[in-house]
């Protein structure tokens, strides 16, 4: 079995060549034997090392979601897998964005690079005052949006944040703006990975909310309990999106890692957006 994969995308059509001869990414077994060995060894956090078994909890059986240690799950490594090579690259001190904050994950940006900013969506009073009140001082932003000024960041993080935006071009370019040359957007999402074209299930017309299906919507961390509706469920499109509005480079990212603990309940990996300024 192979310790770890991880292979980079420019294109559906290089994606379906390549699963033509690792057809292992689709077998049972595979995801099985993944699960089984982090339950029983443990597993390699990027930034911690080594947990022991008796910290990692698998609950479910959405893998992506549900193999937790320390807080991280399975997705979480995919992308500080990602994330770790670049502040080896340009250090730990690089300024670093995530559109969340009150997560387990925005504590865990808090306490490994100094310089990290995150928000929440709180268009309004009322949807703070929703909020336990050590929270309420929360910084609110809009992705669509962001009040920052243009190249402030080295490092944009977003956690399935683009299927909720109206835009994901706009999410995008704003991303692209409030990034320094040779930022980088690391992001995951819904991943259409056998699909071209994005999947639209709603739309805004006249600042009215089309829905073109019906309404799906997933957990919110500062919601109403109802979760954020989704707008669109990215497919390989997102990567021509990302090159549109000005990244010089866009890349998916497969991790499959038996140890890291990463792998999916229907497919051995994870996918993980990397756009380049």
């Amino acid at each position: 079995m192979l310790e770890q994969e991880r292979v980079r995308f420019t294109a559906f059509d290089e994606w379906s060549a390549w699963i033509q001869t690792n057809r292992w990414i689709f077998d049972a077994k595979r995801i099985a034997s993944i699960v089984e060995r982090v339950q029983r060894n443990g597993l390699i956090d990027p930034v911690y090392g080594w947990i022991p078994a008796p910290e990692v909890r698998v609950v479910g059986s959405n893998y992506r979601e549900t193999i937790v240690a320390r807080q991280a799950n399975a997705r979480v490594r995919a992308e500080l897998d990602l994330i770790v090579d670049i502040a080896l690259e340009k250090g730990w001190e690089i300024d670093v964005y995530a559109p969340e904050s009150i997560t387990p994950f925005a504590g865990r940006l808090r306490k490994t690079f100094p310089r990290f900013i995150g928000s929440e969506y709180l268009p309004d009073p009322g949807s703070r005052a929703k909020l336990d009140a050590r929270h309420r001082d929360i910084l609110h932003q809009d992705v669509q949006a962001l009040s920052f000024a243009t190249n402030s960041f080295d490092l944009y993080i977003s956690n399935e944040i683009f299927e909720h935006v109206p835009s994901i071009e706009e999410t995008l370019g704003e991303a692209l703006r409030v990034l320094k040359p040779g930022g980088t957007l690391i992001s995951t999402f819904p991943f259409r990975f056998m699909h071209e074209i994005s999947l639209e299930k709603a739309r805004m017309v006249d600042s009215k909310i089309n829905y073109l299906t019906d309404p799906e919507y997933h957990g919110n961390p500062v919601g109403n309990g109802v979760g954020s509706l989704v707008f669109t469920i990215p497919a390989w499109d997102i990567l021509k999106q990302s090159r549109k509005v000005g990244f010089a480079a866009a890349h998916m990212y497969f991790v499959s890692s038996a140890r890291l603990g990463v792998t999916g309940a229907d497919l051995a990996g994870i996918f993980v957006l990397a756009a380049r300024k």
